[in-house]
């Protein structure tokens, strides 16, 4: 399922997980409970405690939608 969200809102973890994949200035990848990988999109300002192999919690900070996505994959959030 896809989302539709704002500039410059802030992304949060759905649910506990470990981070399986990261990329300071684009996502972050975590698994979760069920075999599930949940992906987290087109970010910026990913902090460094969420790096590959870290646990996050449900609510933790993982980063913004930027106005113009950093990968270059976009021109505005979506």
């Amino acid at each position: 399922q896809t989302l539709l969200f704002r500039s410059d809102a802030k992304v949060y973890a759905a649910q506990d997980g470990v981070v399986t994949d990261v990329d300071s200035n684009c996502f972050v990848w975590v698994s979760i409970t069920g075999g599930w990988q949940v992906r987290y999109l087109h970010l910026k300002n990913v902090p460094p405690e969420v790096a590959t192999t870290n646990i996050v919690h449900r609510g933790q900070y993982l980063g913004e939608i930027p106005p113009a996505n950093p990968c270059y994959m976009s021109t505005g959030p979506h």
